[in-house]
């Protein structure tokens, strides 16, 4: 694996030393999000059947330059997609090219095929038939997904169609609507795979189109496609599906052999006004990856910030978030290094290391060597920021080691992860807070909607007994302390963790959703409303009114940037 820069967009070359080389073409928006773990995977697979591989984002999305915000990004994306391919071309001296695609990338793969011809071959992975039908869908996935509360005065939404906090333009959603995958006349390539769930109806009609242009299609079924485009936490890699696309490639492709591998250069930092980013593999072996952001005028008063992963997300951060603000931070003279865990997004993982790496302790090692990498570079003054799980690591990471003089933890589920805990806690989409139902108790639509059966009963009545439970035992434990009988052991650890981390002069922000539901953890360890952590020095607290878990609506990802900035002193005038 190694990091590439090519016309503002970032990519991944896996060189196998073959002649027949083969372009990934990612999904859109939160598709991608999902996928963005077993899309690597895909990538590894293939390069060790001999072929070199280039994965890439499109401009606008994940580490390229550009947002989701400009308009009409579909010439953008298709750009993107004609440009790889000359990349992996340039770089590694391949004669022949196969396209890998997933649903919109899929499409796009297909279209560029046949406006290049000679393309060998095109694998088409749940392909989307018509750009209209593909905005009528995520309209009515936009509509399903549980929106949080309107935000403050000023917060309105952008215009434009968000899902999961991914935003397609008006501009865009118009140039998607004239997009026809069956539209063009010539043929991608002469062989084709179709990689489809069972539910996808177009897909007998689409096989045909291309079997008239004279392309030979294979089909195969698109097992588990749901558990794959799922939140990125419990997105599981399709096995069958991705033992479809590597068993047609070895029987259709021969990946050659080149006479000399080309050298790959050191990529090319992603510069705009304001930012440069450079991409770093760094740790053991150099197997963890992050983008170090810097400034294109240093403050030297300004601390170095390292964003860590939360959950299963990549670096880019849910919607992206941690791209933007690590950039719009730059513009005030603020450094920052956005990572991967081993495991995670762009980072593979560690032998010997556990499959959950969420909250596993040895990923606090992972964020040390980032320390370590950074300071070989003569950055200091270490600020580690995480959100949901990855505030669990930045949490421990700043007890271990001494350097983090400053910590910002978002929405933080877990002070103490003990096996055999739910994953849920991971994401906490599922409940929030105790108060948040206590609210809801006393509204008429909640009754109606408990009538109607739209609300789970049982495992909200299950999870607020459980924090009840602990509420109840976590007073015990307080009056246990003052007798001098004894406290339980994790309260007393998280309690000494914060003294420790206050007395040595670390300073602590602590950011809450209003409804997040880990409120009650932090209720539970450090009293109501957090408030023996607010009186030790150093240490804040904030409240996000109207957020939501993930800070999915973009005013939240704008306030909690705001706080950061606020926080380590240093105000930006071009956040996210």
């Amino acid at each position: 694996m190694m990091p590439l820069v090519f016309s503002g967009r970032f990519g991944w070359l896996h060189d196998a030393g073959g002649s027949c080389g083969v372009v990934l073409c990612g999904a859109q928006g939160y598709e991608q999000l999902c996928a963005h773990k077993s899309w690597r995977v895909l990538a590894e697979r293939i390069s060790a059947m001999g072929f070199p591989v280039l994965r890439f984002d499109y401009g606008g999305s994940g580490d390229s330059l550009g947002a989701d915000r400009d308009p009409h990004r579909l010439a953008d994306w298709l750009e993107s997609t004609r440009l790889a391919v000359a990349e992996l071309k340039s770089r590694t001296d391949v004669d022949r090219i196969v396209f890998v695609g997933l649903r919109m990338g899929a499409s796009f793969a297909a279209r560029i095929a046949s406006d290049l011809g000679g393309v060998q071959g095109v694998a088409m992975l749940a392909p989307v038939a018509s750009g209209r039908a593909y905005v009528r869908e995520l309209s009515a996935f936009a509509r399903m997904v549980a929106r949080p509360a309107q935000g403050p005065a000023g917060s309105e939404p952008e215009p434009g169609l968000e899902v999961q906090g991914f935003l397609l333009s008006p501009g865009t959603q118009d140039d998607l609507r004239t997009f026809e995958l069956m539209s063009a006349s010539a043929p991608p390539a002469k062989k084709l795979l179709l990689v489809t769930p069972d539910t996808q109806a177009n897909a007998p009609a689409i096989a045909e189109h291309y079997e008239k242009l004279g392309c030979t299609v294979a089909r195969a079924s698109f097992d588990n496609y749901a558990q794959f485009i799922a939140e990125p936490t419990f997105s599981r890699t399709p096995e069958t599906a991705f033992g479809a696309v590597t068993e047609w490639l070895a029987a259709n492709f021969d990946p050659g052999s080149r006479r000399a591998v080309a050298a790959v250069k050191a990529p090319t930092p992603l510069a705009e006004d304001g930012f440069v980013d450079e991409p770093v593999q760094f740790g053991p072996d150099g197997r963890l990856f992050g983008m170090l952001c810097k400034p294109a005028s240093p403050k030297s008063d300004a601390p170095t910030l390292v964003f860590v992963n939360a959950g299963a997300n990549p670096h880019i951060g849910w919607a992206r978030m941690t791209v933007e603000g690590a950039r719009g931070l730059a513009a005030a003279g603020v450094a920052s290094f956005r990572i991967d865990a081993a495991g995670l997004g762009d980072s593979p993982a560690i032998a010997g290391r556990p499959d959950q790496v969420m909250y596993s302790m040895d990923a606090v090692q992972d964020v040390r060597s980032a320390l370590d990498c950074l300071a070989e570079r003569g950055y200091g003054r270490f600020n580690v920021i995480g959100l949901c799980s990855g505030a669990h690591m930045a949490f421990h990471a700043a007890v271990a080691d001494p350097r983090v003089e400053g910590l910002v933890m978002a929405n933080l589920q877990k002070f103490i992860w003990k096996d055999g805990d739910s994953l849920e806690v991971a994401v906490r989409n599922a409940y929030r807070s105790t108060d948040f139902y206590k609210g809801q108790a006393m509204r008429l639509d909640t009754w109606k909607r408990l009538l109607r059966g739209d609300i789970a009963v049982a495992g909200i009545a299950q999870a607020i007994l459980k924090r009840v439970g602990s509420a109840f035992k976590a007073r015990l434990d307080v009056l246990a302390a003052s007798l001098s009988i004894g406290a339980d052991a994790d309260m007393t650890k998280v309690r000494g963790w914060f003294r420790a981390l206050s007395k040595r002069g670390t300073r602590i922000l602590l950011v809450y959703s209003a409804e997040d539901g880990g409120l009650d953890e932090l209720n539970h360890y450090m009293g109501a409303g957090g408030r023996m952590a607010a009186k030790l020095p150093g240490v804040e607290i904030a409240i996000l009114d109207g957020a939501d878990h993930n800070l999915t609506p973009r005013w939240s990802r704008l306030r909690f940037f705001e706080l950061v900035s606020g926080f380590i002193g240093q105000p930006s005038s071009k956040l996210p």
